[in-house]
């Protein structure tokens, strides 16, 4: 069972307004069991003591039971979906370091390249018009610049600097490394969307199987309160129409 002193409001919204309504259920199916038996169990024993049918007190059992697992699954489904998307989080930051490693080292080489040959010749080596700000556009932007320094057969225009050439060669291995880390950390972030959709879909799954616990047993439980005269406590488990899987609060249509 998950630990009830989870930080649950480090989860969504909607999650944690179901974690809640789901202790307030169970809470109350622990106390108002006693009363509930002893008013009721009259009530429903002719039928629910047939050989084929449990004793009022197991129903509640039951219902406890069954809600308590809804509420335990969707806490922890919730939890690891947090996880995963902390772990989008660190990606994005890895990917924002290499970008503007990358984009840092294109802007001093541009600079290096323009004091040597002028700017009228930076397209000769492959730079873009403007420093591309997408990660991606950087990325093939500088791919495209590492290939035309590399090429053994690109012909140097006359140096503004006398008796001085760039090593072309050696400054398309210096920017190498940068090139690589953008290119794997934006691999990374792309293959973790997948665990992601993945995780969203199991959260979902456990939401909607909570969603449909919970109102059975809220509205059940709410109708043996009200008949066991409990309308006070019966309010307290009266679930929300608008809201499936709340208990009904001051944002909801009486």
């Amino acid at each position: 069972m998950m630990n009830e002193r989870t930080p649950e409001k480090t989860l969504s919204k909607r999650i944690s307004d179901r974690l809640d309504s789901g202790r307030t259920v169970l809470g109350v199916l622990s106390t108002a069991r006693s009363t509930l038996i002893e008013k009721l169990g009259e009530l429903y024993g002719p039928w629910l003591d047939e050989p084929s049918s449990p004793p009022f007190s197991s129903l509640l059992r039951a219902f406890h039971g069954r809600l308590s697992e809804c509420r335990d699954h969707l806490a922890e489904t919730a939890q690891r979906h947090l996880d995963v998307l902390s772990r989008t989080d660190e990606l994005n930051r890895r990917s924002d370091e290499a970008n503007d490693r990358l984009a840092a080292a294109m802007s001093a080489m541009r600079m290096t390249f323009r004091g040597v040959y002028g700017c009228a010749q930076l397209a000769h080596f492959g730079f873009p018009d403007r420093a591309p700000r997408r990660p991606r556009a950087l990325l093939e932007a500088s791919r495209e610049l590492r290939r035309c320094l590399a090429d053994p057969e690109l012909e140097l225009p006359p140096s503004r600097v006398p008796d001085y050439d760039l090593d072309c060669p050696q400054l398309a291995c210096n920017i190498e490394p940068s090139i690589d880390a953008l290119g794997e950390t934006l691999d990374a972030v792309q293959e973790h969307q997948q665990s992601v959709q993945e995780s969203e879909s199991v959260q979902g799954r456990a939401l909607a199987e909570y969603n449909e616990a919970f109102v059975q047993i809220a509205r059940t439980l709410e109708s043996w309160l009200r008949m066991a005269r409990l309308d006070d406590v019966a309010d307290r488990v009266r679930p929300s129409r608008r809201r499936p899987g709340v208990v009904l609060d001051g944002r909801d249509a009486s």
